[in-house]
């Protein structure tokens, strides 16, 4: 299973509010784009998504923009992709037949194993992996 551009986008959107709000304040959409270049018709639908599900808050005025509505730890990749997936539905006919009984069997518990795993990745770590990957490395001396 792979994550849709949409989720993909919006973990970039998550990070880079979380680094650039460290100090408090809010960012707006024209510096999330300039920051991640994701493309302006899919920012804003994106950015509606995540305010929509609670992820985002935002803020009018002068000194406006968006914001976390919830703290890091508290935000999981699923809530993500449930935020930024599309809400249709499918109903499906059950196979009458042994071999794809089995195997649809199969499928649904490594969705779920998946899905669970989703729900234990939290933003919090996410950002610290972030952190640890923009860290300069230290310096060598040259004698």
């Amino acid at each position: 299973m792979v994550l849709s551009k949409k989720a993909e986008y919006a973990i970039s959107i998550i990070i880079y509010i979380r680094y650039s709000t460290r100090s408090g304040g809010s960012v707006t959409s024209g510096q999330i784009y300039d920051a991640t270049g994701i493309p302006a018709k899919y920012l804003s639908v994106i950015l509606s998504d995540l305010q929509r599900s609670g992820i985002l808050k935002s803020i009018r005025g002068f000194k406006g923009g968006y914001i976390l509505a919830k703290a890091m730890r508290e935000i999981t990749v699923r809530d993500i992709i449930n935020a930024t997936a599309r809400k249709t539905f499918r109903q499906e006919k059950n196979p009458d037949n042994l071999f794809q009984n089995f195997s649809k069997k199969i499928a649904s518990e490594l969705v779920s194993e998946y899905e669970q795993l989703l729900a234990k990745t939290d933003f919090e770590t996410l950002y610290t992996r972030f952190e640890n990957s923009i860290s300069p490395m230290t310096p060598m001396f040259y004698i």
